[in-house]
């Protein structure tokens, strides 16, 4: 089997699904501007089987490949994604509240590949993570039955992004180029 994994396509892979991810992070906090809103957008899941299945497939042929240690996830700063969609203004303005959200907000982004060796990015949110006592926290799925009391494997998802470059990519972009 040809060796899917282009360094290159999965870093830009990764950088188009820091803006959704923001938005989700903004949408879903305290300080959101869309709070008040009648009707949300529905929120795009995948079932979180299907994203077991492609995350298990994405850590297989990383070791057929003989990848050493392969990257299974990025854990990343909420206050990050914030500010790469200019929303710091939504950040707490109290010194320590503004600290507490910079070490425990995140997301956790899982790389996989469906059975045609499509990347896949599965994104979750991260409960009880803690950037600065390296504490990795625990997964929390998105339920997608709203009247759903308890997740389980039938009513849980993530969110599925799957419009990695080149086909969403800025053209003129030096990190493209």
């Amino acid at each position: 089997m040809k060796n899917p994994f282009n360094p290159l396509t999965v870093i830009f892979f990764i950088a188009t699904i820091v803006l959704a991810v923001l938005l989700y992070q903004a949408y879903n906090k305290e300080c959101n501007p869309c709070k008040n809103r009648t009707n949300p957008p529905p929120m795009e899941t995948l079932s979180l089987k299907t994203a077991a299945k492609a995350t298990k497939h994405f850590r297989e042929v990383c070791e057929s490949a003989k990848i050493g240690n392969p990257i299974k996830a990025f854990m990343v700063r909420g206050v990050d994604l914030m500010q790469a969609l200019d929303l710091g203004c939504m950040l707490p303005k109290d010194a320590a509240a503004a600290a507490a959200f910079t070490d425990t907000t995140a997301v956790r982004m899982y790389l996989g590949l469906d059975s045609l060796n499509n990347f896949k990015l599965f994104v979750v949110d991260v409960d009880g993570a803690s950037f600065s006592k390296s504490i990795p926290g625990k997964d929390r799925f998105f339920n997608t039955k709203t009247s759903a009391k308890t997740l389980t494997s039938s009513n849980s998802g993530v969110l599925d992004f799957n419009t990695p470059c080149p086909n969403t990519c800025d053209q003129s972009s030096i990190l493209n180029n």
